[in-house]
């Protein structure tokens, strides 16, 4: 997935800049520390909630800087999310019958 390839350790290379450590990000996006690190190796990318976190805790103020963290703008970053949960909760359906 092109998303993938993307953000790999830049939300890594962005943290440490900050100074900030892996637990210190995964607390403020609420997520557990795996999935915080599934996000930094491009396993997953975060969904757009997570990422807005993300941006917040990193002190990411411009869209542009989104952007370079992330490889596409936030409404890219959206419509990834929103297709996901949509194929997502297909599934679920399916199993569900």
């Amino acid at each position: 997935m092109k998303i993938k390839n993307k953000i790999k350790n830049k939300i890594k290379l962005t943290r440490e800049e900050k100074g900030l450590k892996q637990t210190e990000i995964a607390e403020k996006t609420q997520k557990s520390i795996r999935t915080y690190q599934d996000y930094e190796s491009g396993e997953r990318p975060p969904d757009v909630y997570v990422a807005v976190l993300m941006a917040e805790a990193f002190e990411i103020k411009t869209f542009e800087e989104f952007k370079d963290l992330f490889g596409i703008p936030q409404r890219q970053l959206r419509e990834t999310s929103s297709n996901k949960k949509t194929q997502e909760n297909s599934n679920t359906r399916k199993q569900s019958k």
